[in-house]
């Protein structure tokens, strides 16, 4: 099983406020990591470090076993951020031209998007249940199948990791319990690894092979369904609940 993502010792502080201390986490190949904790815990600058976007004061970061500030092929790796959606009613662009723009980062930004290219656009559209809606106007769609079309786009550059920041933010029900079962089935059928920033701490659990606690520190609380686990379940529910 190979390693996705490995934080060691990261230690990360805007100015003088420490966000993040002594961190350590390895994600492997086919994990389904969700990282829970309260506001300001430092939930969103891991994934900034991941991606790239930041650089640990102490610590190091590796990607797919290469230093994150060095990596270079980041159309392996998905990103879906918390203030990417929505788009407003008067967004010119179908569903499918949003979702061909994840193909950018795997082609290239000056090369034109060719045949082969447009079928993984729109196999990408039929993962999210969206085919059927590639020529309708992203703007005028509901906040779920927006969240399904930045999914779909994420998936359109065939991604070994996808990240996502709350990605239920803002669905009803319904929307949340779907697009849980299509993260599951990207896992379990495609192989993707999944790395996601949730408050919803229930919801979320089901899914998870792995998860993670963060407030500055990490803890670990299995998902698995022995006793060990239900107890670490609880501990984390109870610890982010006095946070």
């Amino acid at each position: 099983m190979s390693t996705v993502v490995e934080l060691c010792s990261v230690f990360f502080t805007y100015g003088c406020h420490p966000v993040l201390d002594e961190v350590n986490l390895q994600v492997n190949s086919g994990d389904v990591v969700g990282i829970t904790g309260p506001n300001g815990a430092g939930k969103t600058t891991i994934l900034k470090l991941i991606l790239g976007q930041l650089q640990p004061q102490k610590g190091k970061v590796n990607i797919f076993g290469m230093d994150s500030m060095a990596f270079k092929e980041r159309f392996r790796l998905g990103y879906i951020s918390q203030n990417a959606r929505f788009f407003n009613k008067s967004f010119p662009a179908t569903s499918r031209e949003v979702v061909a723009s994840g193909r950018v980062p795997a082609r290239g930004i000056l090369r034109r998007l060719r045949k082969e290219d447009y079928k993984v656009v729109d196999e990408a559209l039929d993962t999210v249940g969206m085919l059927n809606m590639s020529h309708h106007m992203v703007g005028n769609m509901s906040g779920g199948q927006q969240q399904k079309i930045l999914l779909a786009r994420a998936l359109a550059a065939k991604p070994q990791l996808l990240i996502m920041d709350e990605p239920t933010a803002g669905l009803d029900v319904s929307g949340r319990h779907e697009l849980y079962r299509i993260l599951s089935e990207l896992n379990s059928e495609k192989g993707v690894t999944l790395m996601l920033v949730s408050h919803d701490v229930e919801e979320v659990s089901p899914l998870l092979t792995k998860q993670v606690c963060l407030d500055r520190k990490l803890c670990f609380c299995q998902k698995k369904l022995s006793d060990t686990g239900k107890q670490s379940n609880e501990a984390c529910s109870k610890r982010l609940a006095m946070v």
